[in-house]
């Protein structure tokens, strides 16, 4: 969105005239953070007097065309929660080896904010 810097008003970019435009719109991704950055070109066009379109890929200084990047913080982290439930399987409201159980289950939760794969419970009890 052009913000400023068309000093006479004539619509027109002239001779030492710098155009401020803005954009605010993008929206990170999920990829973006997993990536850990985003990195982005605009193109600016003008057509002259005489002669074809002019243009020109955004750079981070005047004389280059590098890409514009910005690094994204990135927080792998992982929680894990372990409830268990007897199972009186005789009716006896007793625990007696050989006959009752425990069942467990894990409820595992990325707490971060990257994407996280290859993931595992492990348990002394359950090996």
């Amino acid at each position: 969105v052009y913000q400023s810097g068309d000093t006479d008003g004539d619509g027109k970019l002239d001779v030492t005239e710098t155009w401020i435009y803005t954009a605010t719109s993008y929206t990170i991704t999920q990829d973006d953070i997993d990536t850990g950055s985003v990195t982005n070109q605009a193109t600016a066009v003008g057509t002259p007097p005489v002669g074809d379109d002019v243009d020109d890929l955004s750079g981070t200084q005047v004389d280059n065309d590098d890409a514009t990047v910005i690094e994204l913080c990135q927080n792998a982290d992982i929680a894990i929660v372990k409830t268990g439930v007897f199972n009186d399987v005789d009716g006896n409201q007793c625990a007696d080896a050989g006959i009752d159980t425990i069942t467990y289950t894990f409820t595992v939760t990325n707490a971060g904010n990257v994407s996280l794969s290859n993931i595992t419970v492990t348990d002394p009890l359950l090996q």
